[in-house]
């Protein structure tokens, strides 16, 4: 790991692929704006309705949830697949148009609830558009600005010239609705009960006709929803008022034509009271098969608008007509109950009044039975849809109540019918023309009884369609955007440029951890914490030869330190070919002989030898390797550089043996030259390709200096050129960084920095001031595309 300060240096040093990855990132994001299509969206907000007191098929059981959200509830309507599909619908978006060119526009399209997908042709004339099927069959034609109607949906179409062949395609309603139902959104606005919907289009009016449709088919829904059971029970009851009245007023006609014709106007106080209690009898009966019939009619109704919903949901109609509740073990126990509740219940209602503690028992019992059925019920109905949709989810919950209401006035009218059986057998003692009057007058007064109910009911029915209102609209409705909300190229670029930055950031701290190459003095501590750090030799061109000069002195200085002015005999070497080894040991000779020290530089890389170049030899002639095979002496060899610089170079013959390097030959030769001269400098071969010839000489001479090169050494290959030089005997006298570029890395800057500040003002005549470069060069050169 490293630490922040560390990091930064690394970010430095990494700062091309930093800036690489920002500039991807940039770049990127302004791919992304150019490419993307601009959408705009459009806002409408609705009051929601407050009229419906719970929607769950739960709201109102024992047990169930007493506390439901009804803003969300309303939203979740909102948001349902029943109103995606009739906005659809509504707007057409179902029907699509491929032309190959734009000469031709749909005005306006929408499409009936049973539409099937399929495939259509349109042509084109100078005043008419035709409609075609896939076989070519002509389905209508419209003359232009009419309606052009097809199989199951309608559209206006433009035009601007003749047009053959226009390919129309019809997609499945369901599908486009569910994508549909996923543009859009539905948000309350803070704590209130306003509802804010919006839905984005690249189309800015397709945008506000779909936010539109989709208020007004909610504020619709609510209205229907509220008042459509009330007025279908009104309306069956009004119909059946007539029909009981035209009864009413037949039954009343033959009694009293009866009464006429026999003299007969008083019926036997036994028979008054048999009929007493039938009329009693089957005034409970008819309005138990009016609440049947009632429930009958709000159960198929139900099942209809179940039905018309949508045909996705056609197998729900058929588990929710299906005798569920009949094949049900639990509700079948129950429908029992209730069906012996009922007969004792009209069994009593024959001799006791509706007050009596006893049927007052048998009401309550009854109402529990009645909610334990509605909850069995509902668990088996609310399948499939509901359970996601509250729109189908309401409709099961009033479905389910229904057909409960429906179970208990079966078993009423059922109980009813077998009491009235039993009373009239014993009518049918009575002597015929009494028993004819009895039936007459229990005919009129049961039809009266019956007619009275309906009326009752009929007033119930409308007192409860009027009060059934709904409080939902449409507040603010949508209007066309002008700007579009994507993309949005500010923060697009923003996100570019900050992701960009992460990832720089990411992949400079990650090639860092990977890197194992030399950087400074710290990465040296690892490798021989015994070794000093002798100096950078920093990268330098024309103008910087002032800090390469005080580098070297700085290295060279430093090599005389540490090496205690005594055995002045250095190896130079290096992990790695290309390190530089032979041009830092040639400057730091050249800077001991400015020193007063004579020097003497041997050129032992018999595999590579560079010396003689360094200098300007061509020929290196004879040299080490004619000494060590004994056909020439040292100063038979010697080239004279300087006043106080020597030199002798590899000689003809390379490829020297480890024997003659293991031999006391060089070991002599070495020390007779010590002794001529301040300080021996050998040119060594890399000791890290585990030559042996460099490894005997580091055995043979004090002090071994290593050259790293700035961030090309590996540090695994320097560690194992240490531990191998130190096995066969040799001293590390330290090392030296070459090619150290200041830009890169912190280590030594100030130091080099002010060398070279101090240089130029006072040594060169440039008057302290550095040649100026140009703008673009300095970019360049600090983002590292371009070396000083």
């Amino acid at each position: 790991m490293i630490g922040l300060r560390e990091f930064w240096d690394a970010v430095l040093r990494r700062r091309l692929v930093v800036f690489l990855c920002v500039a991807g990132g940039v770049l990127g994001a302004l791919m992304v704006n150019m490419l993307s299509v601009p959408k705009y969206r459009a806002e409408a907000v609705v009051k929601i309705s407050g009229g419906e007191k719970s929607l769950s098929i739960f709201g109102e059981l024992p047990g169930s949830p007493s506390e439901v959200d009804p803003v969300q509830s309303q939203i979740e309507i909102i948001k349902s697949r029943t109103l995606a599909r009739n906005a659809v619908a509504s707007l057409g978006l179902n029907i699509q148009v491929k032309a190959k060119n734009p000469e031709i526009k749909v005005i306006r399209a929408w499409s009936q609830a049973s539409v099937a997908p399929g495939a259509y042709r349109l042509k084109t004339s100078r005043d008419s558009v035709f409609l075609f099927d896939e076989r070519g069959q002509n389905l209508s034609r419209a003359e232009r600005g009419d309606t052009l109607s097809g199989p199951g949906f309608s559209m206006i179409v433009d035009w601007e010239k003749d047009l053959a062949n226009v390919r129309l395609t019809v997609e499945d309603l369901d599908k486009v609705a569910e994508r549909f139902r996923g543009g859009y959104s539905a948000v309350q606005k803070g704590r209130t009960d306003l509802v804010r919907i919006s839905y984005s289009s690249p189309d800015p009016e397709l945008a506000k006709e779909a936010v539109n449709a989709i208020a007004q088919g909610y504020v619709d829904y609510s209205l229907n929803t509220v008042r459509e059971q009330a007025r279908s029970a009104r309306m069956f009851i009004e119909n059946q008022i007539d029909q009981v009245k035209k009864e009413l007023t037949a039954a009343e006609d033959s009694l009293r034509l009866f009464k006429e014709a026999e003299g007969i106007f008083e019926l036997s106080e036994s028979a008054q009271n048999l009929i007493g209690r039938l009329s009693d009898l089957d005034g409970a009966l008819a309005e138990a098969q009016a609440t049947r019939r009632i429930n009958e009619r709000r159960i198929s109704a139900l099942l209809d608008q179940l039905s018309d919903t949508s045909a996705f949901f056609g197998k729900y109609r058929i588990i929710a007509s299906s005798p569920e509740m009949a094949s049900n073990p639990q509700l079948a126990a129950l429908s029992q109950r209730m069906n012996e509740l009922a007969e004792k219940k009209a069994s009593l209602m024959a001799d006791l009044s509706p007050n009596h503690p006893e049927v007052v028992a048998i009401d309550e019992e009854m109402e529990r039975l009645k909610s334990d059925m509605t909850r069995i019920a509902s668990k088996a109905l609310a399948e499939g849809p509901a359970a996601t949709d509250p729109i189908l989810q309401n409709i099961y919950s009033q479905l389910v109540q229904a057909q409960v209401d429906l179970e208990s006035a079966k078993a009423q009218e059922r109980a009813i019918s077998h009491l009235i059986s039993e009373r009239e057998a014993v009518l049918r003692t009575f002597p015929s023309k009494e028993q004819r009057l009895a039936e007459l007058t229990r005919r009129v007064e049961a039809d009266r009884k019956v007619y009275a109910v309906l009326l009752e009911k009929l007033q119930e029915a409308k007192i409860e369609e009027a009060r059934q209102v709904s409080d939902a609209r449409v507040v603010d409705p949508a209007i066309t955007p002008e700007k579009p909300v994507s993309p949005r190229k500010g923060l697009n670029l923003l996100l570019g440029l900050l992701l960009g930055t992460l990832l720089g950031l990411g992949l400079a701290y990650a090639l860092e951890e990977l890197d194992t190459s030399v950087r400074g003095p710290k990465d040296l501590e690892h490798i021989d914490p015994g070794a000093p750090f002798l100096g950078y030799i920093p990268v330098a061109d024309e103008h910087d030869e002032g800090t390469l000069r005080d580098a070297i002195y700085t290295v060279s200085m430093n090599i005389l330190y540490h090496s205690k002015d005594r055995d002045q005999v250095f190896l130079f070497t290096s992990a790695e070919p290309e390190a530089g080894k032979s041009f830092v040991l040639s400057q730091c000779a050249m800077a001991l002989a400015e020193m007063g020290k004579k020097v003497l530089i041997v050129d032992a890389d018999m595999r590579k030898p560079q010396m003689h170049r360094f200098f300007g030899i061509e020929d290196r002639g004879q040299g080490l390797s004619d000494i060590l095979h004994g056909r020439r002496s040292p100063s038979s060899v010697l080239k004279k550089l300087g006043e106080r610089l020597f030199l002798i170079t590899s000689g003809e013959r390379l490829g020297l043996s480890a024997g003659a390097l293991a031999s006391g030959v060089f070991a002599e030769f070495i020390a007779s030259v010590s002794k001529d001269y301040d300080a021996v400098l050998v040119d060594a071969p890399p000791a890290g390709l585990g030559l042996v010839d460099t490894l005997e000489m580091s055995s043979k001479i004090p002090w071994t200096v290593l050259v790293a090169r700035y961030q090309r050494t590996d540090r695994n290959a320097l560690l194992e050129s240490v531990r191998q030089i130190k096995n066969r005997g040799g001293n590390i006298l330290g090392f030296t960084i070459n090619f150290f570029d200041p830009s890169e890395a912190r280590y030594g800057y100030r130091y080099y920095y002010y060398y070279y500040y101090y240089y130029y003002q006072y040594g060169t005549g440039h008057g302290g001031k550095h040649p100026k470069k140009s703008l673009w060069r300095r970019i360049l050169y600090w983002l590292g595309f371009r070396k000083r």
